[in-house]
């Protein structure tokens, strides 16, 4: 019970005896001594491990490459590499756009890092970290498509994955539209690979990656669409009030930043499609 939910007169009532007021009063301090802030924290020191929410489906950001069965890609290299500044083990937890946020407030993952945009409407349940790349949105479609824009796909299928944002957007911006929501986006792009979507909705980082993973398998497709439509920053989530986490995660990327670990990562992932590393917000020491 929390010390608001008690008066004097209750714990008097309570202890009685002056040896069990001592005693309660004790407890009572014990308690208020916990910051639950640095409760999170506090359980990653204690078991020396970190559990971290990635995706399974998204590339480049997390996915499983065909034939195999390890996980890579840009998120999980930036998490395996804070695992390491933090002296813990790492444990990857397969989560979707669907149930990431659910995995986080019922604490079956310490934070996520699964290409999870930063909006209003997500930071009323849970707190981010600093951007640490930044996306707009572009269409995916067969080679020989006629679609060129959001306004081309007026009763045509576009195909999203079930949670995530471009579903919500795709809705505002075109109704007109027939939206099919899959379970994870590796069936976001099948889908357009077998003719059942006319159409992908997604990051141009993303689409850019399915097309080129497309292209090895035999499959030609493209990526068009508008520049600037839908300014997506990504960060790391974690639960609402984790401020120790939160801190933790800017400050170990900003050291990342600065020693140019996280510019050899974004080579890595995103060098083929972007000109120049994207600019992480580095504040004074």
């Amino acid at each position: 019970m929390s010390r608001g939910s008690w008066n004097l007169f209750s714990i008097a009532g309570a202890c009685g005896l002056a040896m069990l007021v001592s005693a309660c009063s004790s407890s009572e301090e014990t308690k208020s001594d916990v910051d639950p802030s640095a409760a999170t924290w506090q359980g990653i020191e204690s078991k020396g491990k970190v559990v971290v929410g990635v995706k399974y489906d998204t590339i480049p950001y997390g996915f499983v490459p065909q034939g195999q069965e390890t996980p890579v890609g840009f998120d999980i290299d930036l998490v395996t590499e804070i695992a390491k500044r933090w002296g813990v083990e790492l444990e990857l937890q397969p989560v979707t756009s669907a149930n990431r946020i659910a995995n986080l407030t019922t604490s079956k993952v310490d934070f996520i890092a699964a290409s999870i945009v930063h909006t209003r409407e997500r930071d009323e349940k849970i707190d981010y970290s600093v951007t640490y790349i930044a996306e707009s949105m572009k269409l995916m479609v067969p080679m020989d498509s006629t679609i060129n824009a959001i306004a081309d796909l007026d009763g045509k299928t576009v195909a999203l994955a079930q949670g995530s944002i471009q579903s919500q957007m795709m809705k505002q911006m075109n109704p007109q539209a027939r939206v099919l929501e899959m379970k994870d986006w590796a069936d976001v792009y099948l889908a357009v690979q077998q003719g059942r979507a006319d159409a992908a909705f997604d990051t141009a980082g993303s689409l850019g990656s399915a097309v080129a993973a497309a292209k090895d398998a035999g499959v030609s497709l493209k990526v068009v669409g508008e520049d600037g439509i839908g300014n997506s920053p990504f960060a790391f989530g974690v639960r609402q009030g984790d401020a120790l986490v939160r801190d933790k995660l800017n400050f170990t990327l900003m050291d990342m930043v600065e020693d140019g670990t996280y510019e050899a990562i974004f080579k890595k992932w995103w060098g083929t499609l972007y000109a120049s590393t994207y600019q992480v917000e580095v504040w004074p020491k």
